[in-house]
């Protein structure tokens, strides 16, 4: 089995999770702005149902990369990886959702309390993402990997990243909403601009976070120099 360099393999890695998933995120997400523009959709729900499905289809192209570039080092690894991209999305829609109503339903207050709380409350829904998104590659790992003394990093940056991503979509959608009114999502290029951030946000904070444990994982294992 050739040996890929450490600094080879983590710029690799690190070019896949932020630049790829932009480009994935800026592809798809302008498919269906163009959609919208041509057939002047205005239903709201139809529009967030294709951001949704932009969002799912970018994570899938995602998963398969990862695991297309895994497989230059663990030839064996399960292709369930590639749905572990996708397996944060339910989680994600669901805590933009909340954000939401927590937004609708909170008086923005002068010194910021109100954001506070939204920032807290996706950053602990992003980091029950991470926990969960976590343990199904790490026991994806675990049927390929000798592994002696990571898991704990593993776990630890896992919940660190989702928590991350969390907050930053929390602060996307608030700024969405403080700039453009609640309107935003129906707005085709203020839903553009905001569906990017949010569809690779998750993406960006798993590779720059997570990348340096895989890559040791992979040390231990002997499988890079």
């Amino acid at each position: 089995m050739s040996k890929h360099q450490p600094s080879s393999f983590l710029g690799q890695w690190l070019l896949i999770q932020t630049f790829g998933a932009i480009a994935l995120a800026i592809a798809t997400q302008a498919i269906v702005t163009l959609i919208v523009l041509m057939y002047r959709l205005d239903n709201l729900a139809i529009v967030y149902f294709l951001r949704s499905l932009a969002c799912l289809l970018s994570s899938i192209i995602q998963g398969y990369l990862q695991w297309q570039m895994l497989r230059q080092v663990v030839k064996s690894l399960d292709r369930k990886w590639i749905y572990t991209a996708i397996a944060r999305l339910p989680i994600d829609l669901l805590t933009w959702g909340v954000i939401h109503l927590g937004i609708d339903n909170f008086v923005l207050d002068e010194d910021g309390t109100s954001l506070i709380i939204l920032a807290i409350i996706g950053g602990i829904c992003g980091g029950i993402n991470g926990i969960v998104v976590g343990n199904w590659q790490k026991s994806l790992f675990k049927q390929r990997l000798y592994w002696r003394s990571l898991w704990h990093d593993w776990d630890r940056e896992q919940l660190l990243a989702g928590a991350l991503s969390g907050i930053v979509a929390t602060m996307i959608i608030i700024s969405s909403v403080l700039l453009c009114g609640w309107d935003w999502m129906s707005s085709p290029i203020p839903a553009f601009i905001c569906s990017i951030g949010l569809a690779s946000a998750s993406p960006i904070m798993y590779g720059v976070i997570v990348g340096d444990t895989i890559q040791d994982v992979f040390k231990q294992a002997k499988l890079i120099e």
